[in-house]
């Protein structure tokens, strides 16, 4: 084949159709192919809008027991619910949460999405505990579901074509740090803190860390945070540029919603 030519292309497709006669003000055509006629146009009162609704409009926004979900007007509201344990990570949870962005991505009825945590904490990150190691599920691959399911989420969260706010309540630890940052806003409230806690248990950050704290914060910053593990408590996170604003703690809740009402 030579080089692409889009006159000849085009021409061609001239001459396929041309046999396609336009019936004037009957709302007709002729197609001297088939030789069929058609009508093609619709009542006035028909609002052709109505006629084709995507699938995702008639399902509700679900979650899971420890991740819950709801749409609230244009608001997405994700929240990770497993207050316990200060919302530390599942598998499950995170690709869950997941497929609520992919699909939050392509509904028009979603406008922005909030991301937050029950109870005492936003996230603590992975789960070490035992109940934790009972909820795993193994990879054939030697990847670790979580950290691949992390690593997925992050550039979700940071390409969604729509706003993502995080709500920062209090901690927020590991790649819950990763998962706040990768927001467009993080909103905190004054009781809030940052942590990246993997020195202290011999691991490097993870989750997209290294280079979402270091472009938050610069790179002596974010060195410091990731090798001595210090609590960066809110009003420290706003000055360093980890977070957007921070609120009392009676108050996180009606500044976020003058955010997103924005």
């Amino acid at each position: 084949l030579g080089p692409f030519d889009a006159h000849h292309v085009g021409a061609e497709v001239t001459e396929d159709h041309r046999g396609v006669r336009a019936g004037t003000d009957t709302g007709q055509f002729d197609d001297s192919q088939s030789r069929q006629w058609t009508r093609h146009s619709l009542p006035p009162f028909v609002d052709t809008r109505q006629l084709f609704v995507p699938c995702w409009t008639m399902t509700p926004y679900t979650g899971i027991d420890h991740l819950a979900a709801s749409l609230d007007g244009n608001v997405l509201s994700v929240t990770f619910n497993r207050p316990d344990s200060l919302n530390s990570l599942t598998a499950e949870m995170v690709e869950t949460l997941c497929e609520l962005l992919e699909r939050a991505a392509a509904d028009p009825a979603v406008r922005v999405v909030r991301l937050g945590g029950a109870g005492r904490g936003f996230c603590a990150g992975a789960g070490i505990g035992a109940e934790d190691a009972a909820l795993a599920h193994g990879s054939d691959d030697g990847v670790d579901p979580l950290l691949a399911a992390v690593n997925r989420a992050v550039p979700l969260i940071a390409g969604l074509p729509k706003p993502v706010v995080a709500v920062v309540q209090r901690p927020a630890a590991g790649v819950g740090v990763s998962l706040a940052l990768a927001c467009d806003i993080v909103l905190a409230s004054e009781t809030a803190f940052f942590l990246l806690a993997f020195a202290k248990i011999g691991l490097i950050p993870d989750g997209g860390a290294t280079a979402l704290v270091a472009a938050s914060v610069g790179r002596t910053r974010a060195l410091k945070m990731a090798l001595l593990a210090e609590r960066i408590p809110a009003a420290e996170a706003l000055e360093y540029g980890l977070v957007s604003a921070v609120y009392p703690s009676e108050g996180l809740e009606a500044g976020v919603a003058a955010v997103i009402e924005k």
